[in-house]
Protein backbone atom coordinates (compact mmCIF):
# COMPACT_ATOMS: atom_id res chain seq x y z
CA UNK A 1 0.00 0.00 0.00
CA UNK A 2 1.39 3.43 -1.06
CA UNK A 3 2.01 6.04 2.07
CA UNK A 4 -1.47 7.71 3.10
CA UNK A 5 -2.65 10.73 1.01
CA UNK A 6 -0.46 9.24 -1.63
CA UNK A 7 -2.58 8.15 -4.73
CA UNK A 8 -4.52 11.61 -3.84
CA UNK A 9 -1.96 13.36 -4.65
CA UNK A 10 -1.00 11.34 -7.59
CA UNK A 11 -4.49 11.91 -8.84
CA UNK A 12 -4.34 15.69 -8.59
CA UNK A 13 -0.96 15.86 -10.27
CA UNK A 14 -2.19 14.00 -13.36
CA UNK A 15 -5.93 15.67 -13.95
CA UNK A 16 -2.84 19.33 -13.72
CA UNK A 17 -1.53 17.37 -16.82
CA UNK A 18 1.99 16.79 -14.98
CA UNK A 19 3.26 13.55 -12.69
CA UNK A 20 4.53 13.58 -9.18
CA UNK A 21 7.89 14.96 -8.09
CA UNK A 22 10.59 12.34 -8.27
CA UNK A 23 11.67 12.23 -5.38
CA UNK A 24 8.09 11.68 -3.72
CA UNK A 25 7.12 8.61 -5.91
CA UNK A 26 10.23 7.23 -4.87
CA UNK A 27 9.63 7.42 -1.42
CA UNK A 28 6.00 6.47 -2.11
CA UNK A 29 7.19 3.14 -4.45
CA UNK A 30 9.66 1.69 -1.83
CA UNK A 31 7.62 2.57 1.19
CA UNK A 32 4.88 0.32 -0.83
CA UNK A 33 7.95 -1.89 -1.19
CA UNK A 34 8.74 -1.90 1.86
CA UNK A 35 5.67 -2.47 3.52
CA UNK A 36 4.35 -5.07 1.56
CA UNK A 37 7.49 -7.11 1.80
CA UNK A 38 5.71 -10.05 3.80
CA UNK A 39 7.29 -13.06 3.88
CA UNK A 40 11.19 -14.65 2.66
CA UNK A 41 12.11 -18.01 2.43
CA UNK A 42 15.81 -18.92 3.42
CA UNK A 43 16.91 -22.32 3.00
CA UNK A 44 18.64 -23.95 6.20
CA UNK A 45 17.06 -21.06 8.59
CA UNK A 46 14.67 -21.50 11.25
CA UNK A 47 11.58 -19.65 10.91
CA UNK A 48 12.48 -17.53 13.65
CA UNK A 49 15.32 -16.25 12.08
CA UNK A 50 13.42 -16.04 8.52
CA UNK A 51 11.12 -13.54 10.93
CA UNK A 52 13.85 -11.78 12.24
CA UNK A 53 15.59 -11.20 8.81
CA UNK A 54 11.88 -10.29 7.09
CA UNK A 55 11.80 -7.24 9.57
CA UNK A 56 15.48 -6.40 8.97
CA UNK A 57 14.78 -6.03 5.40
CA UNK A 58 11.54 -3.72 5.93
CA UNK A 59 12.94 -1.71 8.00
CA UNK A 60 16.47 -1.34 5.60
CA UNK A 61 13.97 -1.03 2.79
CA UNK A 62 12.13 1.91 4.55
CA UNK A 63 15.02 3.74 5.39
CA UNK A 64 15.72 3.76 1.76
CA UNK A 65 12.23 5.57 1.59
CA UNK A 66 12.51 7.95 4.22
CA UNK A 67 16.37 8.92 2.81
CA UNK A 68 14.04 9.86 -0.51
CA UNK A 69 11.64 11.87 1.46
CA UNK A 70 14.01 13.77 3.65
CA UNK A 71 15.51 14.83 0.65
CA UNK A 72 12.62 15.96 -0.84
CA UNK A 73 11.76 17.73 2.79
CA UNK A 74 14.96 19.11 2.87
CA UNK A 75 14.97 17.94 6.32
CA UNK A 76 14.89 14.73 9.22
CA UNK A 77 11.73 13.26 9.93
CA UNK A 78 11.68 13.08 13.77
CA UNK A 79 12.12 9.60 14.78
CA UNK A 80 11.95 10.20 18.73
CA UNK A 81 10.16 8.19 21.03
CA UNK A 82 11.63 7.78 24.56
CA UNK A 83 9.70 4.47 24.77
CA UNK A 84 11.09 2.79 22.14
CA UNK A 85 14.72 4.24 22.73
CA UNK A 86 14.53 2.60 26.43
CA UNK A 87 13.67 -0.85 24.86
CA UNK A 88 16.52 -0.55 22.28
CA UNK A 89 18.90 0.22 25.00
CA UNK A 90 18.24 -2.45 26.93
CA UNK A 91 19.68 -4.82 24.59
CA UNK A 92 22.21 -7.19 24.95
CA UNK A 93 25.49 -5.94 24.97
CA UNK A 94 26.23 -8.60 22.28
CA UNK A 95 23.67 -6.85 20.34
CA UNK A 96 25.07 -3.27 21.40
CA UNK A 97 28.34 -4.20 20.62
CA UNK A 98 27.59 -5.98 17.04
CA UNK A 99 26.10 -2.73 15.92
CA UNK A 100 28.81 -0.36 16.91
CA UNK A 101 31.34 -2.49 15.65
CA UNK A 102 29.61 -2.85 11.54
CA UNK A 103 29.38 0.49 11.91
CA UNK A 104 32.10 3.21 10.00
CA UNK A 105 33.59 5.91 12.43
CA UNK A 106 30.72 8.29 12.38
CA UNK A 107 27.65 6.49 13.21
CA UNK A 108 29.43 4.33 15.35
CA UNK A 109 30.07 7.73 17.84
CA UNK A 110 26.43 8.60 17.39
CA UNK A 111 25.22 5.71 18.03
CA UNK A 112 27.34 5.28 21.25
CA UNK A 113 25.95 8.58 22.06
CA UNK A 114 22.16 7.06 21.76
CA UNK A 115 23.30 4.23 23.78
CA UNK A 116 25.20 6.38 26.49
CA UNK A 117 22.75 9.26 26.81
CA UNK A 118 19.49 7.70 28.24
CA UNK A 119 17.16 11.07 27.58
CA UNK A 120 17.89 10.78 23.60
CA UNK A 121 14.68 9.34 21.63
CA UNK A 122 15.93 9.48 18.51
CA UNK A 123 16.34 5.81 16.90
CA UNK A 124 17.27 6.95 13.38
CA UNK A 125 20.90 5.96 14.16
CA UNK A 126 19.75 2.66 15.11
CA UNK A 127 17.91 2.19 12.38
CA UNK A 128 20.89 3.30 10.35
CA UNK A 129 22.84 0.87 11.84
CA UNK A 130 20.23 -1.88 11.05
CA UNK A 131 20.39 -0.49 7.26
CA UNK A 132 24.02 -0.78 7.17
CA UNK A 133 24.76 -3.87 8.92
CA UNK A 134 21.91 -5.70 6.37
CA UNK A 135 22.90 -3.73 3.25
CA UNK A 136 26.44 -4.30 3.43
CA UNK A 137 25.88 -8.11 4.16
CA UNK A 138 27.23 -8.25 7.81
CA UNK A 139 23.97 -8.99 10.00
CA UNK A 140 23.21 -12.37 10.98
CA UNK A 141 21.05 -13.25 13.69
CA UNK A 142 23.40 -14.72 15.92
CA UNK A 143 26.10 -12.25 15.73
CA UNK A 144 23.68 -9.33 16.04
CA UNK A 145 22.64 -11.41 19.15
CA UNK A 146 18.57 -10.75 17.88
CA UNK A 147 17.96 -14.51 17.66
CA UNK A 148 15.67 -14.78 20.27
CA UNK A 149 11.67 -13.80 20.38
CA UNK A 150 12.68 -10.42 22.12
CA UNK A 151 14.77 -9.83 19.45
CA UNK A 152 12.10 -10.15 16.56
CA UNK A 153 9.49 -8.44 18.72
CA UNK A 154 12.18 -5.30 19.07
CA UNK A 155 12.45 -4.79 15.10
CA UNK A 156 8.50 -5.38 14.83
CA UNK A 157 8.29 -2.42 17.32
CA UNK A 158 11.20 -0.44 15.29
CA UNK A 159 9.98 -1.15 12.04
CA UNK A 160 6.55 -0.16 12.83
CA UNK A 161 7.65 3.12 14.48
CA UNK A 162 9.60 3.98 11.56
CA UNK A 163 6.42 3.26 8.77
CA UNK A 164 4.26 5.41 11.44
CA UNK A 165 6.30 8.09 11.29
CA UNK A 166 7.21 8.21 7.96
CA UNK A 167 3.20 8.05 6.91
CA UNK A 168 1.89 10.69 9.54
CA UNK A 169 4.69 13.17 7.91
CA UNK A 170 4.54 12.30 4.02
CA UNK A 171 0.37 12.21 4.62
CA UNK A 172 0.28 15.87 5.48
CA UNK A 173 2.77 16.44 2.54
CA UNK A 174 0.44 14.42 0.22
CA UNK A 175 -3.04 16.17 1.16
CA UNK A 176 -1.46 19.45 0.96
CA UNK A 177 0.21 19.35 -2.66
CA UNK A 178 -3.00 17.34 -3.55
CA UNK A 179 -5.13 20.67 -2.60
CA UNK A 180 -2.81 22.37 -4.26
CA UNK A 181 -2.84 21.14 -7.66
CA UNK A 182 -6.88 21.04 -7.69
Amino acid sequence: MFPSGYTKYASASKKQGSSPEILLARYATRFKMAGQLESISLLDHSKDSENLYLHVMRISFAYSALESLEEYLGKKVNLKNLELAKQIRLCSTKTKSFFLTQSGTKLENQLSKFFTFKSDSDIRHFCTAIRHSMFHGQFNPYSSGLNSKKGVLLMERVEKMLFTSMNETSEILFLKLAKENK
